[in-house]
């Protein structure tokens, strides 16, 4: 066969069309490496499907307040500042951190896993496990390692640890490591009940009921370190952009375990909720408490001096003029002690800006009474400084989203120093007016004669501070009824529900994957293969590539079957040289290959024949001194041949033998020579073919 780095390039047929019967010509040709490549992955594809575990998923819904996390929706500040709609996405954030994990942990116990192998497939027993496993303590190393529990008879069970293949190789390979990190063995009979102590362990396995002859296995790992596993499950999104709703998924091969980790990570974030409000209530009755404490003595000290003077002087009475004037007067110093209880107030979150760089420290509960704007942007600026904490943990400073919340904090800052200044201003007003009508009622007192003014004052100084007392009582009993009132405005719509089929894998589909990209890449490296191959395989290539004329196709010869077709390729072949003989007279055919047992041989010996049958006469020359075979088909013998001719040891009479038809002659190859290549350059060869045309 010609190679195509033999064929001269400007043979290409320049023709760039597709031919539909050459690509299934490759198909046909590559169809047993198609076959296995898609067998192939279509096995692994199954293998992975029966082996990849269950994954299911659990959902539940929450509703949210969006008055705990939007703020007031007609609040100007949180309209102007872009904030609406956005701090939902903080509460999404805050499903997945892992102080909400490690609350949740507190009621569940998953530290301790337990395994069983059935048909070649590890399962996990959440539950429902023969055995339970009580760990007193563990080696660091040792956590989350499985044991293996083999059940054997009379309540006995066999304990294996052994080391994972891939330590099995790292210790063969480098050995000699300390003794502390040396991998860690252990093989010993138990009973059930037992505590097991050795210097890495220590434990006790309880039977519950029966276990089946499989082999189990159990890993042991404090709950506190589960908070990862609860982490990477849990997902959370809201329903729509501007939903109240939040979608909470928990994803876990035991559908049990994600059900009740979905219902803890919810019950615990309600109770945050809860705690939140109840630590704000808490705070405001010791805000009110002290206050009270204060006012109490104050009170005392008045009431004592007012029952002295009545004691040691003369009782008089004040006429109703002055009674009206006095109890005003008591009215009007409670109202400028409100007002200068709120200006110490907001003087002192004034202050407290002015000397800390970060707010978080202001005491919220002790300005609820000032002003209802301030207070939203505290609780907006607390906000964002809980999203800073959650995002200083994963971003640097200098991260667009740090840099956000930056922003948003000093304009939050801002606009809070404004509104604090602008309610003092206010209060200040209001505080220089009543002290205006205070002095106007004091000079009316001061016509009073001497004894009814000490005794107007000090009656109104009790009147004053018994008002106060009343008044933060009645603020306490407040906020006492709503501490013990204080529900979540979050509620649970939708409880987590029961995984009753895995989500994934997708078995069926997994397969049919399989078995697709098998076809995919068996087709590709089909093509891949043929456009590598740059040899001649068919008629077809030569007829595209190169402008040889082609004379005849001959077929396979198959020894069981007729030669009839065969004979037949023969006769086309002769048809056709001689129909080419017309132009160029040729009477010199010569047959050759690059490789032997491509049927030189036969080809020559049949088309010999043939001519001869044609009363033409043949003389066919064996110039295949190596591996003659040739007089084999004729059944002469090869004593004296070509090469003893050219050698000059017989004469070319003596070379020539007959054969069964009289038109047909042969020279047999001869008997084999030490330099065959040498004999066929010769000149002598030349001149007997010269000689026999």
């Amino acid at each position: 066969m010609n190679r195509l780095e033999d064929i001269p390039l400007n043979t290409f047929n320049d023709e760039d069309e597709i031919d539909i019967k050459e690509i299934f010509s490759i198909l046909s040709q590559y169809k047993k490496s198609i076959i296995f490549i898609t067998i192939l992955t279509t096995l692994s594809a199954f293998v992975y499907a029966y082996f990849a575990p269950n994954i299911y998923q659990s959902q539940s819904m929450i509703k949210l307040n969006p008055n705990d996390y939007y703020g007031n929706r007609n609040d100007f500040m949180s309209v102007a500042m872009g904030k609406e709609g956005n701090n939902i996405l903080d509460e999404l954030v805050v499903f997945k951190t892992r102080h909400l994990a490690e609350g949740a942990l507190k009621h569940l116990n998953i530290g301790t896993r337990y395994f069983v192998t059935k048909h070649l497939k590890t399962h996990e027993l959440y539950k429902n496990s023969p055995f339970v496993v009580t760990s007193e303590s563990i080696n660091p190393r040792l956590q989350g390692v499985k044991f293996t529990l083999l059940p054997l008879e009379k309540n006995l069970f066999q304990l294996i640890l052994e080391p994972s293949l891939k330590t099995k190789i790292t210790n063969s390979l480098f050995g000699n490591e300390p003794e502390d990190e040396k991998p860690i063995t252990y093989n010993k009979t138990h009973q059930y009940g037992e505590k097991i102590v050795t210097q890495w362990f220590s434990f006790t396995v309880q039977k519950l009921y029966e276990p089946d002859d499989l082999e189990y296995a159990f890993s042991v790992m404090d709950n506190k370190y589960m908070a990862g596993f609860m982490q990477g499950g849990i997902s959370a999104s809201s329903n729509e952009e501007m939903g109240n709703i939040v979608i909470l998924n928990f994803t876990d091969t035991v559908p049990l375990r994600a059900k009740e980790i979905l219902e803890a990570v919810s019950n615990t974030y309600i109770q945050e909720n809860l705690d939140v409000k109840a630590e704000s209530a808490k705070k405001k009755l010791h805000f009110i408490d002290m206050q009270v404490k204060a006012i109490h003595k104050t009170l005392e000290g008045s009431s004592k001096k007012l029952q002295d003077y009545k004691a040691t002087n003369t009782i008089v009475s004040l006429d109703s003029n002055a009674q009206l004037t006095s109890t005003k007067l008591s009215q009007l110093e409670s109202q400028l002690y409100e007002i200068n209880l709120q200006i110490d107030m907001l003087d002192n979150t004034i202050q407290y800006m002015d000397t800390h760089e970060d707010i978080q420290g202001i005491n919220i509960d002790s300005l609820q009474h000032t002003n209802a704007s301030i207070n939203r942007i505290i609780l907006e600026i607390h906000s964002m400084l809980k999203q800073r904490a959650k995002a200083s943990v994963y971003h640097t400073k200098s991260h667009p989203l740090m840099l956000k919340i930056m922003k948003e904090l000093n304009s939050l800052t801002t606009s809070l120093r404004e509104s604090i200044l602008g309610s003092l201003r206010t209060l200040r007003e209001q505080k220089k007016s009543l002290e205006t009508l205070i002095n106007k009622h004091k000079e009316k007192l001061q016509h009073l004669p001497e004894q009814e003014q000490q005794l107007e004052q000090l009656n109104r100084n009790f009147l004053f501070n018994e008002k106060i007392y009343s008044f933060l009582l009645n603020k306490r009993a407040e906020t006492a009824i709503i501490e013990a009132s204080t529900v979540s405005s979050i509620r649970i719509i939708e409880d987590a529900s029961m995984p009753s089929a895995p989500i994934k894998p997708k078995r069926s589909i997994t397969i049919l994957v399989g078995l697709i990209l098998g076809l995919i890449l068996g087709i590709s490296l089909a093509f891949l293969r043929n456009f590598l191959n740059n040899t001649i395989k068919t008629v077809e290539d030569i007829e595209k590539l190169t402008h040889i004329p082609i004379y005849s196709v001959l077929p396979h010869l198959d020894p069981k079957k007729s030669l009839n077709h065969y004979k037949e390729a023969i006769n086309v072949l002769w048809s056709n040289i001689e129909f080419s003989q017309i132009k160029s007279k040729s009477k010199l055919i010569t047959i050759t290959s690059s490789v032997s047992t491509e049927g030189k041989t036969l080809t020559i010996a049949q088309l010999g024949n043939i001519i001869a049958q044609n009363n033409k006469s043949v003389i066919i020359l064996d110039l295949d001194m190596r591996k003659a075979t040739l007089h084999e088909h004729f059944k002469l013998h090869n004593h004296i041949g070509m090469s003893t001719l050219l050698t000059k040891r017989a004469t070319l009479e003596e070379a020539i033998q007959e054969t069964d038809n009289p038109h047909l002659k042969v020279i047999t190859s001869g008997p084999k020579p030490p330099n065959p290549t040498g004999l066929i350059m010769s000149d002598l060869l030349e001149k007997i073919t010269e000689k026999l045309m």
